[in-house]
C-alpha cells in the first residue's frame, strides 16, 4: 500500500468527512479523481444520457476547466478535493496515519504507527481501487494488541468497500430509471406528434 505523503490529498481525505469508526481507530477515506470517473463511465455504459461535470460539489484541486463528475448520480462517491486531476495516479490504494501526542510518547507513537501500516498492508486488498484512506488512531490504540488492531482495520476497510458499492449500485440504478424516464416522455412525445400530424391531414382532406 502506497503512503499518502501529499498534504494536499492528506487534507482532503479529512475534509470530505467520510469516515468508519471502531474501537481504537478512525479510518477516513475519499475517493481520487479516477475512481470517481471510472464510476462514470459505469453509469454511462449503464444507460446514462448525461454525466453533468461537477462530482458531489466538491472538484480536485487543480481541476478547474477539466472533465470532472457530477454530484447530481455520484452524490455518495466523494472525490478527494486535495488530489490533483492532471497527474493521474495507479489504482492503488494510499494511506496516511494521523497519530497525535494524546496516543502517547514518540515511542508508543511510532509502535502504533508500525502495526497499523503492516495491518494495512495486509488488508489493502479489501479497499475499493483509487481510494484514500486516514487512519486516525485514538488514544486507546497505545493499549489495544496487534490482533484487536488487525480485526478493526479489517472491519473498517470492508464497511468502506461495502458503502461504496452500495453507492455505485445507487447511482447506476438512478441513472436508469432516468434513461427509461427519458425515454419514456420522448415516447410519448413523439406519439402525440404523430396524433396531431394525422389531425391535421384529416382536417385538409
Amino acid at each position: 500500500m502506497q503512503r499518502l505523503t501529499n498534504h494536499s490529498a492528506f487534507v482532503g481525505v479529512l475534509r470530505v468527512r467520510r469516515r468508519v469508526g471502531a474501537d481504537d481507530i478512525v479510518v477516513h477515506y475519499a475517493l481520487r479523481p479516477e475512481g470517481i470517473m471510472r464510476s462514470a463511465q459505469e453509469l454511462e455504459a449503464a444507460g446514462a444520457s448525461q454525466v453533468p461535470a461537477q462530482a458531489a460539489g466538491q472538484t480536485a484541486a487543480g481541476a478547474e476547466g477539466q472533465a470532472s463528475v457530477s454530484g447530481d448520480q455520484l452524490h455518495h462517491l466523494v472525490v478527494n478535493p486535495g488530489v490533483n486531476i492532471d497527474k493521474p495516479t495507479n489504482s492503488e490504494a494510499r494511506m496516511g496515519l494521523a497519530v497525535s501526542k494524546a496516543v502517547g510518547h514518540a515511542v508508543t507513537r511510532n509502535l502504533v504507527k508500525r502495526r497499523l501500516r503492516a495491518i494495512a498492508r495486509e488488508y489493502e486488498s479489501l479497499l475499493p481501487a483509487y481510494t484514500d484512506v486516514v487512519i486516525r488512531a485514538k488514544p486507546s490504540a497505545a493499549t489495544a494488541n496487534f490482533a484487536d488492531l488487525e480485526q478493526q482495520v479489517k472491519r473498517c476497510f470492508s464497511k468502506i468497500a461495502q458503502r461504496v458499492e452500495a453507492a455505485q449500485v445507487s447511482d447506476k440504478a438512478q441513472a436508469s430509471e432516468k434513461a427509461q424516464g427519458a425515454g419514456q416522455a420522448q415516447a410519448s412525445a413523439d406519439s402525440q406528434a404523430s396524433g396531431e400530424h394525422h389531425a391535421s391531414d384529416k382536417a385538409q382532406q
